[in-house]
């Protein structure tokens, strides 16, 4: 795995499922703290706008999204490649960087995401207070 990578979980009931995941930090750099938010469908007023994706920001994507700050999963990078390997797992197109740089400033923007996350990600290199 690498940073900007996606994926959805083909297990069922494993709590993943449904979901576009990204890798937000970098596996390599941290392969026992890669940390991973999730695409959900927008639900007007009921959801965070601090970073919205539509059609064309990843083929994934089929209506108006957003990343789901509020609950934001930290994975091993060894245990991600097994579920891959066991296919479980299939990875998607990586997000391009504009499409990701939206995702980081949302860490930022986010009322959803807590201090410590953005803490995480600040130590991580990922994002930065500036």
């Amino acid at each position: 795995m690498q940073q900007r990578d996606t994926f959805t979980v083909t297990e069922p009931g494993c709590g993943l499922d449904s979901h576009l995941w990204i890798i937000v930090s970098d596996p390599v750099e941290y392969p026992d703290q890669v940390f991973g938010l999730n695409v959900t469908t927008w639900c007007d007023g009921h959801s965070d706008n601090a970073c919205i994706l539509d059609v064309g920001d990843h083929p994934w994507i089929r209506r108006k999204s957003c990343i789901y700050y509020e609950t934001p999963k930290i994975f091993i990078n060894k245990q991600l490649d097994l579920l891959e390997s066991k296919r479980l797992l299939t990875l998607h197109e990586r997000l391009t960087e504009s499409v990701f740089n939206r995702v980081l400033q949302g860490c930022m923007e986010s009322r959803h995401l807590e201090t410590g996350w953005v803490d995480m990600l600040v130590h991580q290199g990922v994002i930065s207070y500036s």
